[in-house]
Order: structure tokens, then C-alpha cells, then sequence
């Protein structure tokens, strides 16, 4: 029922290993009984040595949160892993002569694994299986046989910025400190009963999938929930927070995770269609407060609470205003590019540069660029500045739609630019017919590409080397917009 993660490679190996007595003699019965018309004889043959394979790019994603490289899942049986094996040695003598090219050794590994021969070692011998024990890796597996076919393949897709609008305290307002306090809970609200009930959700609607897990998109520390932007006066209060009717403020947070799993092959819909309301739905018991009060009873704010809920906006007797932006700055604030000598003095959102005492936009929340902008730094000495996006490939991207947000093919650019094809992006410098060139020899243009200058020729983008490629990523910015196709992370 689950398909084989990190943490077992070591038992679906190891269990390999003990299976090569027991493969060997298949192959010799096989051999001695059919190759000639059974008028041969094996002299010797080394026990075989399997193995799986590596990412080709791991660098590109936490592996640790993926499968086994080389898995994918055939509905409805189960999940399908790609091995290798090798035989050293193998010694035949025969009555005519022959190639060793003549064994069918497709009959022999189905000699090897004939009647679930495979089953009883993937868990240990010594082992009285329990359901909760991780070595015992095929406790519900009813049968293993040999198959290269299948139905679905690994798969992430990538859900950021869901708005959650939980419902809680009853004060004047509160800051990062106690947001900090509630996004930790909510992290593991989100592990316990948000990824459970997404997962249900999914296999209702692609019931020909399989979800392995979920995942924290972010490298910073981050994990799938988080605030938003603060004042840095009246109390350092959250910007996105307002009083209901009934005083109990109403505050936006929100959620960003992948999900992990088998993609069945031609299913093109958006995955998750209504997930900001699904994800709302979960809190609609007021289990969350219990939640809190029961598993945080350090949270002193939380104790006497009588409502921490998640709320549909839609429903609060509240107006927000479209963006839930802060009120005009004060003109005695400083803005990008102005001096300054603390974040206090830069206007809201911003932050000041010490190495350079001018406000610059911020890394972290990408305050004080643009919609669809990013803020980021290009140069290890340089300052924080706003770019387009190259994450985002279709939307938000910073760009004027159609466009995408890449880096320069023809020229040593630093900065990513808007262009309006990704083969050519700046190459028609150069004339008709240019196309970027594969400057990181990954068989694929796509963002990681930067001024790897330009081919007069087409480029070819499959890629057809092993080992596996990694699992296609789609990103999908905002809810209730379909799923943006990113570039297969090869």
C-alpha cells in the first residue's frame, strides 16, 4: 500500500542480498532445463549483485522527502521498482556451441521470482512483523513478481500562499510573537489532520493515483505556514488582522506545501480545486482550539480562549480591504533606495542594508516590489532589488502576460529578464534561427539555464541518459487557479 521511501533501501537491499542463493539456483535450473534442449550445463555463476539508482539532479529537490529513484505505481495492484542486477561470472558448457546472447534471461529472472520466491525476504526472518515496525517493509504485500509496466508516475505539486483566516483572541492585536506560537501549531495541525484529510480529497479525485507525502517547499525556516507583514509601531501588530463583529480578531495566514505523488498518466485537471475552503473545512469542528489547549498548554493566551477557529472569509461581517494593505506610510519614512540606518526608519515592508545604510526590499516576504515580483539577491556584495519571478512560469511571474521570467542566453546578465519564448529569450540578438544553447548539459532549456550562450541550431530536449529523472514539479501560486506547468527537474 505504500511505496518504497529513503528509510527502507537499506532493507529492500539487504533483503536482495539474501536472495541471491536462492536466484542463483533459479537460473541454473532455468539454464541446465531449456537452453540446447536442456543439454547444458552451468560450471559456475557468481551470486548476483543488485542495485537501484540515484537522482540525477538531487540538488534540485530534498530527496529525503521523495521515493526510491526508478518507482512508479500501477494501478491497481501496486508500486512498481526498477532494480538492476549483475552476474560477474557466469561458466556454460554445451554440446553445440552458442552465444551467451541465446539465454533468455527474461525466463530466468521469472524462474527467480515465480510464487512470491521475493516475499518472505523483504522482511527480516527474525522479525515477528507488527504494524508499526519499519523494517518489515512488505508486512501487506500480498504478492511481488517482475513488471516493467505502470500507470502512474511521480509527481509534486506545489500549493503556496493558500489563505487560512483563522479566528482567535480576543486583544488589541497581536504580533509575530504570538503568531510565531500559533504557526507551530498549525504546522502540526497541518501534519496530523490537514495532509490526511488532502490526501482522502485527492484519491477521491484521482482514484487511479497514489499519494506518497507532503512536503515544505522552502529553504529558509519556514515549514508550511506563516504571517504575514507587521507594523513596526503601534504595538508591532500583524497587518492582516481585523476585529469581527463579535471583537474576536480575524487574521490571515497562509499555508504552502507539495504534494507527493503517483500522477496517473493523462490526467490534466487542477489537483485540489477548492483547497483553501478543504483546508478551511478541517477546522470546522473547533477541533483546533482543543488542539491548542490540550498540546500547548504553555500557550497561556490560549487557555482561556473560547474561539480559535478558521473561518470562510466570506461569511465574517467584516470588510477587508482587497489587498489588506497598511494605511499610507508617513512621509518621514524612508523608501528603496534612501538612507537609512534601521529598519525603523525604512517605510513598511522594507528593511535597511547595513553594508550599504539605504532601505531595501525584503528577501523574506518580498515586500516593497511589485505583484508578481520577487526581491532577491543576485551578487554575493550586491544589495536586495526586485526581478520577475523565474519560478512562476504562467501568471504572477512579474512579467506581461505570455511572458516568461528567465535569464539572459547571449549575454552575462546577472538578473532575470521578461522574454517572450523560452528557447529564444535574447538570442535573436544574434539573428533569426538562434535558440539558447544547453549551458548546463542538463538536456533541457529551462530556468536553470543562464548565459550559456546561443545555438544556430535546434536544441533537443530529451533527455534519454539514465539514471532517473526527477519528479516533475508544478507549481500552483494561488487557490482556484489551474496548476502552472514547471520544467521536469531532470
Amino acid at each position: 500500500n505504500n511505496a518504497i521511501g529513503p528509510d527502507n533501501v537499506n532493507v529492500l537491499m539487504s533483503g536482495l542480498d539474501d536472495f541471491g542463493e536462492l536466484f542463483k539456483d533459479a537460473w541454473i535450473k532455468e539454464i541446465e532445463a531449456n537452453l540446447q534442449g536442456g543439454n547444458c550445463k552451468v560450471d559456475a555463476m557468481s551470486l548476483p549483485k543488485f542495485s537501484i539508482c540515484d537522482w540525477r539532479y538531487p540538488e534540485r529537490y530534498d530527496v529525503h522527502e521523495l521515493p526510491t529513484p526508478g518507482q512508479a505505481y500501477l494501478y491497481p495492484d501496486g508500486f512498481v521498482q526498477r532494480l538492476y542486477y549483475e552476474i560477474e561470472k557466469l561458466t556454460v558448457s554445451c554440446v553445440e556451441d552458442f552465444s551467451y546472447n541465446d539465454l533468455d534471461q527474461e525466463s530466468c529472472m521469472d524462474a527467480a521470482f515465480t510464487g512470491n520466491n521475493f516475499l518472505g525476504y523483504g522482511n527480516p526472518l527474525e522479525t515477528d512483523c507488527a504494524e508499526a515496525d519499519g523494517d518489515c517493509l512488505f508486512l501487506t504485500a500480498e504478492n511481488i513478481t517482475l513488471n516493467s509496466a505502470s500507470t502512474a508516475e511521480l509527481y509534486i505539486n506545489r500549493f503556496t500562499e493558500i489563505p487560512l483566516y483563522l479566528k482567535c483572541l480576543t486583544t488589541d492585536g497581536y504580533g509575530p510573537k504570538i503568531a510565531n506560537k500559533l504557526i507551530v501549531a498549525l504546522d502540526r495541525f497541518f501534519e496530523l489532520h490537514v495532509e490526511e484529510e488532502l490526501t482522502n480529497e485527492i484519491m477521491i479525485q484521482v482514484p487511479e493515483g497514489s499519494v506518497y507525502g507532503f512536503a515544505s517547499p522552502y529553504a529558509s525556516g519556514r515549514k508550511f505556514c506563516a504571517h504575514g507583514a507587521y507594523y513596526n509601531y503601534a504595538g508591532g501588530n500583524l497587518v492582516n488582522q481585523i476585529p469581527d463583529a463579535d471583537g474576536v480578531l480575524i487574521t490571515r495566514f497562509t499555508y504552502g506545501f507539495d504534494v507527493i505523488w503517483f500522477k496517473p498518466d493523462g490526467f490534466d485537471e487542477e489537483l485540489l480545486p477548492d483547497i483553501s475552503a478543504k483546508i478551511t473545512s478541517v477546522f470546522d469542528d473547533g477541533s483546533f482550539l482543543i488542539f491548542l489547549q490540550e498540546e500547548y498548554p504553555d500557550y497561556d493566551f490560549i487557555q482561556d480562549t473560547e474561539v480559535c477557529n478558521a473561518i470562510d472569509i466570506n461569511e465574517a461581517e467584516i470588510t477587508l480591504p482587497p489587498t489588506m494593505v497598511p494605511t499610507e506610510k508617513p512621509t518621514s519614512l524612508s523608501y528603496i533606495g534612501e538612507a537609512c540606518t534601521s529598519n525603523s526608519q525604512c517605510a513598511i515592508g522594507l528593511v535597511c542594508h547595513q553594508e550599504s545604510n539605504t532601505c531595501t526590499c525584503n528577501v523574506e516576504t518580498n515586500e516593497g516590489c511589485s505583484t508578481g515580483n520577487i526581491c532577491a539577491v543576485y551578487f554575493e556584495s550586491d544589495i536586495p532589488k526586485c526581478s520577475c519571478n523565474t519560478d512562476v512560469d504562467d501568471g504572477d511571474n512579474g512579467c506581461d502576460p505570455g511572458q516568461v521570467c528567465r535569464f539572459s542566453c547571449a549575454f552575462l546578465i546577472e538578473e532575470p529578464m521578461c522574454f517572450d519564448d523560452e528557447n529564444i529569450r535574447d538570442c535573436d540578438w544574434w539573428g533569426d534561427g538562434y535558440s539558447c544553447a544547453d549551458g548546463n548539459k542538463d538536456g533541457v532549456i529551462d530556468k536553470f539555464d543562464k548565459s550559456g550562450g546561443c545555438n544556430s541550431n535546434p536544441h533537443t530536449f530529451s533527455p534519454t541518459e539514465e539514471p532517473t529523472e526527477s519528479p516533475t514539479l508544478e507549481l500552483t501560486p494561488v487557490p482556484s487557479r489551474k496548476p502552472t506547468d514547471m520544467p521536469t527537474l531532470e
